[in-house]
């Protein structure tokens, strides 16, 4: 994509640390969550390129049985950015100008983001690919909900794209089905293995990562949870269910970087979510066990999207799914925070 690297990693927000990160998503159709064993086709087949523009507007329902996506928003303050949050840039293309902000989101442009920490290096160093679990929901799967909501593989053929081209070995691994391009992604066979599922929560993802990270060690885990959890507002108890799954898996992967994402924005269709409150409670989860000696970052994958005008028409069509042009977004975030740990 050309960009710098100084510009990729001010899309991120590091959160301290010596050290390591996890990544996870979830998310729901038409405000029905999916089932963990079901769900939007979590085996869907490859897509188009997350690069590409998605198109906006109705969309084939689940499992392509007729009927229209959730008509998508039509402004209002469908997702304002905590102004006690401390944000990275916009992470815009190296010379191109900042985005215009939709009205009713609030950004806090005065605020610096902590350095990405150094010193500590999670990936192989023999030559081997370094490791990289997605996990999450149907966003880390990669559901796209122009394409009748099968998988494209999400952010993962953005990130892999990205690295790949920049000359870093990567590889991804998990327990799901198999989804995304058979063939090659910038000249490199594309890793179709990750551990999103459909629907899940973070309790859901809580009761199988144990497995999970013991089926296939990770060097770097990509954590983006939660968008199942807070349709109707934040429960007093999240929080704490995140710090726990946090925990769980730093302490199954202790020398794994773990990269925890601020979640993606929900659209007006979910006027009372609690997304911005929960966001705000991350930066302080990840600090505390930062300062306990945990290997944690965090990557910001509210903001661009948020701040990206009529960001729901242009991003979410279904008020929760990214399009492609979403998911590459997100591919380019994961990358701005990992890169420097990347061999």
């Amino acid at each position: 994509m050309g960009r710098s690297r100084a510009a990729l990693l001010g899309a991120a927000l590091g959160v301290v640390a010596a050290l390591a990160g996890v990544g996870c998503s979830d998310d729901e159709s038409n405000g029905v969550p999916d089932s963990q064993s079901g769900g939007l086709n979590p085996g869907g087949s490859g897509g188009s390129s997350a690069g590409a523009a998605g198109q906006a507007g109705s969309s084939a329902a689940p499992g392509g049985t007729g009927g229209t996506a959730p008509a998508t928003s039509s402004g209002g303050t469908e997702g304002t950015i905590p102004g006690d949050i401390p944000l990275g840039n916009a992470g815009t293309s190296a010379g191109s100008s900042a985005p215009e902000v939709d009205a009713g989101v609030q950004v806090d442009a005065g605020s610096t983001p902590p350095p990405v920490p150094t010193g500590f290096s999670p990936c192989p160093t023999d030559g081997t690919a370094c490791r990289i679990m997605p996990l999450g929901d149907s966003i880390t799967d990669g559901i796209d909900p122009t394409q009748n909501y099968a998988s494209n593989a999400g952010y993962r053929l953005e990130l892999f794209r990205l690295a790949t081209s920049e000359g870093h070995n990567i590889t991804f691994v998990g327990t799901r089905p198999p989804n995304g391009p058979n063939g090659d992604v910038a000249g490199q066979p594309f890793p179709r293995d990750h551990e999103g599922i459909s629907g899940n929560t973070i309790a859901q993802v809580a009761a199988r990562v144990d497995a999970a990270i013991t089926a296939n060690p990770p060097n770097i885990v990509l954590l983006q949870i939660g968008t199942n959890n807070l349709y109707q507002g934040m429960a007093a108890d999240l929080p704490g269910q995140l710090a726990s799954l946090i925990d769980q898996i730093t302490e199954d992967a202790p020398d794994a970087l773990v990269v925890v994402a601020q979640i993606t924005p929900l659209g007006g269709q979910f006027p009372n979510n609690g997304v911005d409150e929960y966001n705000a409670t991350i930066p302080g989860i990840v600090q505390e066990r930062v300062d306990a000696g945990k290997h944690l970052i965090i990557v910001d994958q509210f903001t661009r999207i948020a701040q990206t005008p009529n960001f729901v028409a242009t991003l979410l069509p279904d008020n929760i799914h990214p399009n492609p042009a979403g998911y590459a977004i997100m591919g380019e975030n994961w990358y701005a925070g990992i890169e420097s740990f990347l061999p």
